[in-house]
């Protein structure tokens, strides 16, 4: 898990540096739910950063085991925020293109890594929402 997060740190801090949010063809205000998924995109990209950190800090050299502890402790938290807003993410279902994008991207940036359990969760929700906006697509 921590060598996937580790990937998806790279890409996701060379995505921030690069200024990635897009917002599609969609110009209309999204719908409710999906207005929520992009400010919990917007969260995972903060959350990616901060494990980004954590990481570069938990592969230093330490002066004492209570500090490497700190920054061990430090980068977990850091991997459960980003855990904690995919598994949100999968909890809120897609009201239309721009929910399903923001799902989908996620989705494509855990298969390049791995997934993790969160993002099989969020890889069911995204069926369900397909299922239920397009129906006959899912089988």
């Amino acid at each position: 898990m921590i060598a996937r997060r580790r990937t998806l740190v790279a890409f996701g801090s060379a995505a921030v540096a690069a200024g990635v949010s897009g917002t599609g063809a969609q110009s209309s205000t999204p719908p409710a739910s999906d207005a929520l998924l992009l400010q919990l995109d917007a969260s995972r990209a903060s959350a990616v950063q901060w494990l980004s950190l954590s990481c570069l800090d938990e592969d230093r050299d330490f002066p004492t085991e209570e500090a490497r502890a700190i920054a061990v402790a430090a980068r977990e938290a850091a991997d459960e925020a980003l855990d904690s807003v995919i598994r949100q993410m999968a909890r809120t279902p897609a009201e239309g293109l721009t929910g399903l994008a923001i799902k989908a991207a996620q989705l494509c940036r855990a298969l390049k890594d791995g997934a993790s359990i969160e993002d099989h969760a969020l890889r069911a929700s995204l069926q369900a929402d397909i299922a239920r906006l397009v129906p006959g697509v899912v089988t």
